[in-house]
C-alpha cells in the first residue's frame, strides 16, 4: 500500500547495515532509543509526538518520550480495537458479506457484515454464486434490497468532510474510495452502501439474473 508518510516509513529501513533494526532492538532500551529517536524527530510526524514501548510480559517501559503527556490518541485507538476483536472473535474469524433470498425468491438481500476491504473481485464472486443459486431454483428476475442494520449511530464523523474518512456503514467496497488508491486520502462515495448494492445489481444482471428497479435499503 502507498504509505501516508513515506519519509517516515522509509526511515524504518536504516541506511547503515550495522545499525540495529526495530526488531533486533526489542528488549534493549539503549538500542530502542537508537532506532526510535531519529524516527520520532522526523517532521512528517508533526510538531508534537510521544512514544512508549512496553514489555507486555513484565509491564516494564523499555522506551519513552513524553510518555506521560496527555495526547489525543487518534489512530492508536485502533490497536485496542484490534486487540479486542482478536480476543472476542479469534484470528480465524472472517467478516462475511452475505446474500439471502425471500421465501418466494422474488427479492434478494445483500447484507453488509462490516468489511470495508470488500473489493470488486469478491463482490463479483458473490454475485456469480448468487446468480447460480437463483437460476437453479428458477428465481429470476429479482428485486435487490440491501441491509446495513449491523451498524447504528451517526454515519458521518463530526469533523465533517475529510478525504481520510468515508461514511460509516456495514456495506461498502474498498472503504468507499472513488479512485484506485490503496491507502491515504482519496475522494469517498457519499453513499458507499448504495453504490455497492448498485454494483452488485449490475453484476447479477451480467451473470444472467436481471434485477428489476433500483436497489432499496
Amino acid at each position: 500500500p502507498a504509505p501516508s508518510a513515506p519519509g517516515v516509513l522509509t526511515a524504518l529501513r536504516p541506511a547503515d547495515p550495522a545499525a540495529p533494526s526495530v526488531g533486533s532492538a526489542a528488549g534493549r532500551p539503549a538500542d530502542l532509543a537508537a532506532v526510535l529517536v531519529p524516527l520520532l524527530a522526523d517532521p512528517g510526524l508533526g510538531p508534537l509526538r510521544t512514544a512508549s514501548v512496553v514489555d507486555t510480559a513484565t509491564g516494564k517501559q523499555l522506551y519513552g518520550e513524553g510518555a506521560t503527556t496527555p495526547m489525543t490518541p487518534a489512530s492508536t485507538v485502533k490497536i485496542a480495537t484490534a486487540a479486542a476483536a482478536l480476543s472476542a472473535l479469534g484470528p480465524d474469524h472472517r467478516i462475511a458479506t452475505t446474500v439471502t433470498a425471500a421465501p418466494d425468491g422474488k427479492t434478494v438481500t445483500l447484507t453488509g457484515g462490516g468489511d470495508p476491504t470488500l473489493d470488486a473481485n469478491r463482490l463479483k464472486a458473490l454475485a456469480t454464486a448468487t446468480a447460480r443459486a437463483l437460476k437453479a431454483r428458477g428465481h429470476t428476475p429479482v428485486r435487490l434490497a440491501y441491509d446495513t442494520s449491523l451498524y447504528t449511530g451517526p454515519a458521518v464523523h463530526p469533523i465533517g468532510p475529510n478525504e481520510n474518512i468515508a461514511p460509516v456503514t456495514a456495506l461498502m467496497t474498498r472503504a468507499g474510495r472513488l479512485d484506485d488508491s490503496p491507502s491515504g486520502p482519496a475522494p469517498r462515495d457519499a453513499d458507499p452502501a448504495r453504490a455497492t448494492a448498485t454494483a452488485f445489481a449490475a453484476l447479477l444482471t451480467r451473470a444472467g439474473v436481471p434485477v428489476t428497479g433500483d436497489p432499496a435499503p
